[in-house]
């Protein structure tokens, strides 16, 4: 395996080339094949829309609000 250096870029940067990645939190957010913009996700009990930025970690889209699972629907 060899290893390569990337770039760590902050809100509204250019991500998704090689080496480019958001930092902490932030999502990278395509808009078409090309490359993103990283963006800050969603906090959960927040309006989002599919193919907006993402829910925080563990957390989706469900019905135009973030939310996590209800543990009471899992079978």
């Amino acid at each position: 395996k060899k290893c390569r250096a990337f770039s760590v870029v902050g809100a509204g940067a250019a991500c998704g080339a090689p080496g480019v990645k958001c930092e902490g939190t932030l999502a990278c957010v395509r808009t078409g094949t090309g490359t993103g913009t990283c963006t800050p996700r969603v906090a959960v009990g927040s309006a989002c829309t599919e193919g907006g930025a993402p829910c925080t970690h563990l957390a989706r889209c469900v019905e135009g609000t973030c939310r996590y699972d209800d543990p009471s629907a899992c079978k």
